[in-house]
């Protein structure tokens, strides 16, 4: 009796050892797909109303419109109205067609007009910081960008990002002109008068506000993470409170 009761007992557990290694690829390859996407965000700005378009891409994809996206709002700040920034434009749009980032009821040539408005053309090839220093007096003296708490800017290249909240969550229900965003860890916000240079850095913690601001924004959500915003254009005038600002010059 006690010799068949142990047969048995070894049949059960090599049927439970048969039965696991069908199952536990199964659940392998479901946890991998939910860490190989991940759900990004498109917003566009317009004078009047915001539209945005969810989808979720794989994690490589995502990470090549993100590195993508970070170079454009660079550029977009000290480079804005060059041959390479047009480009750069026109290719992040063509990727954000591509995986289905732009809403239905807009087209890439009014997506790019967000980022090509005709009063730029005005401004001509402005590089307006090209290094650390700036002249702060005609004898050829130099000072570094000075530290604050807050900055503004106008008629201004704008664009930054971290982990926080995306502006479209807090905007104002009219008028739609007004424009808010807040981070409260990480964050980076660069503004910069498109005539004269001047403007300012805005790092760590902060909240923002923006007057008519036109542009393009991304959001990201990571599983169990801080969700990451992103957001480059143009407005007439911009405003930050933070743990770091550095007005330039």
């Amino acid at each position: 009796m006690n010799y068949n009761k142990f047969n048995k007992i070894i049949l059960l557990v090599l049927l439970v050892l048969f039965i696991g290694t069908f199952i536990a690829p199964i659940i392998k390859g479901n946890n991998n797909e939910t860490q190989d996407t991940l759900s990004l965000t498109f917003y566009t700005f317009d004078k009047n109303r915001t539209k945005k378009c969810k989808v979720e891409l794989p994690t490589t994809i995502a990470d090549e419109i993100f590195t993508m996206f970070d170079k454009l709002k660079n550029k977009i700040i000290y480079n804005p109205n060059n041959d390479e920034t047009n480009t750069l434009k026109k290719d992040f749009i063509d990727i954000l067609e591509a995986n289905g980032l732009i809403s239905p009821a807009l087209s890439k040539r009014y997506v790019l007009s967000l980022l090509n408005p005709r009063w730029l053309q005005r401004v001509g090839n402005n590089n307006p910081i090209a290094k650390d220093i700036v002249p702060c007096s005609k004898n050829g003296n130099y000072a570094l960008p000075m530290q604050s708490n807050t900055g503004s800017a106008y008629l201004c290249s704008i664009a930054g990002g971290g982990y926080g909240i995306i502006f479209p969550n807090i905007m104002l229900p009219r008028p739609r002109l007004i424009t808010l965003w807040t981070a409260y860890i990480d964050a980076e916000t660069n503004a910069v008068n498109l005539y004269t240079g001047h403007g300012f850095t805005a790092t760590g913690a902060q909240i923002g506000i923006s007057l008519g601001f036109i542009g393009i924004g991304l959001s990201f959500a990571f599983p169990g993470e801080p969700s990451v915003f992103g957001f480059g254009g143009y407005a007439l005038s911009a405003f930050v409170k933070g743990e770091n600002v550095e007005i330039n010059p």
